[in-house]
């Protein structure tokens, strides 16, 4: 009806209906909200590991500890060279690796433009470098 917020039972029953119709399923239908028709379970404990983070022992042979990694290796981005204080204003001509500022990048008034493998096309802008 047009001034109600809630379908009658008839017009509820025709919606279910007609879903059915459309979308040919296996439909469950609740007397009541979820929340409460579950409220019995408990949630799970709040001191528990989920089971994703628990560890477990795996049997079988033993493997030999791992050597230990650098310090240097450990920390992120460590293998990434370092960029000078001023980078944002003019990147440096080549890093480590052999790779230049894109020109098309640069044209178009970037501050940091692409680094790209000269002879190569920028994946930004398609510049060929």
């Amino acid at each position: 009806g047009a001034g109600r917020s809630m379908p009658t039972n008839l017009e509820y029953m025709q919606a279910i209906r007609s879903a059915q119709f459309a979308h040919p399923c296996d439909y469950i239908l609740m007397d009541k909200h979820p929340a409460e028709l579950f409220s019995h379970l408990k949630d799970a404990a709040s001191g528990k590991k989920a089971a994703e983070t628990t560890q477990v022992a795996l049997g079988g042979p033993q493997k030999a500890a791992a050597a230990p990694v650098p310090q240097a290796a450990a920390l992120p981005l460590s293998g990434w060279p370092t960029l000078s204080p001023d980078s944002k204003a003019s990147p440096a001509p080549a890093v480590a690796d052999g790779r230049v500022p894109c020109s098309g990048c640069a044209k178009r008034g970037a501050e940091r433009p692409t680094m790209v493998v000269p002879g190569r096309s920028c994946w930004l802008c398609g510049c060929k470098n």
